[in-house]
């Protein structure tokens, strides 16, 4: 259970990190694009909040993580429900952003897998494979409706807005949940085959120390025998002397 918290307190640590760096990114390039392109964002105010709402959860998290004691952790609390629930939050964040700024046709949007590589990595099977279908149903509802942005007006119309689902809709989200669900297998199987090693790896370092501690305990055995051995000699050739005299 140690190696467990071990490992949920270091995924605890880097996802504070990252999404302390997912903060600061959208700032810069929401300002960027006011500033430096000129773009004129309507939903400005739906950003705001879901940036606002990031970095509030981040604190908390941090607060929470930096006062989190590992003996806390080992009571059979659910581990991976926290992180699981962070990085749900987070894909829905990215949702809304991607809603409020072209959709699918808003180049952001292939941050969609570096977030469920993130998933795949940090939780466990069950809540990998879960937030993959979130996502998917996440870049369906972009697909079927999202607020087009002037300088992202370019790409493929929202059903909502074209009226027909086209062949392109249903050709980007099967690429896409394809995509998804592949990263989200091998993620899941390499993290799950070096946890499998490593738990390996200290299994053969337990059984050696076992291995030294039994051989360490032969060789004082040995030395005890041997040491006991001497006087116990001296003391039969004696006793046998004695039995001679007597006879």
């Amino acid at each position: 259970m140690r190696l467990i918290s071990n490992r949920f307190l270091l995924n605890a640590s880097w996802l504070v990190k990252l999404r302390w760096v997912a903060v600061v990114g959208q700032l810069l390039t929401v300002a960027s694009a006011i500033l430096l392109f000129k773009i004129q964002i309507p939903m400005l105010w739906a950003i705001a909040v879901v940036i606002a709402i990031t970095a509030i959860s981040n604190l908390f998290l941090t607060f929470w993580f930096s006062h989190w004691q590992v003996s806390s952790l080992e009571e059979g609390r659910p581990l991976d429900l926290i992180l699981g629930l962070v990085l749900a939050m987070d894909m829905l964040s990215l949702t809304t952003l991607l809603f409020a700024t072209g959709g699918t046709n808003n180049p952001f949007s292939l941050f969609f897998f570096v977030n469920l590589s993130l998933c795949a990595l940090m939780l466990n099977r069950n809540w990998a494979w879960a937030i993959n279908v979130l996502t998917i149903f996440c870049f369906a509802g972009l697909l079927y409706v999202h607020h087009t942005m002037e300088p992202l007006d370019f790409g493929l119309p929202s059903v909502r807005e074209s009226g027909v689902v086209s062949i392109q809709h249903i050709g980007i989200l099967v690429a896409f949940a394809t995509c998804s669900s592949v990263i989200v297998y091998f993620m899941t199987r390499l993290t799950g085959e070096l946890q499998e090693q490593q738990l390996r790896v200290r299994r053969a370092q337990a059984q050696q120390a076992r291995s030294e501690k039994l051989e360490a305990l032969g060789t004082l055995a040995a030395g005890t025998a041997h040491e006991l051995a001497t006087p116990l000699s001296t003391i039969a050739v004696v006793a046998r002397d004695v039995e001679h005299a007597f006879e």
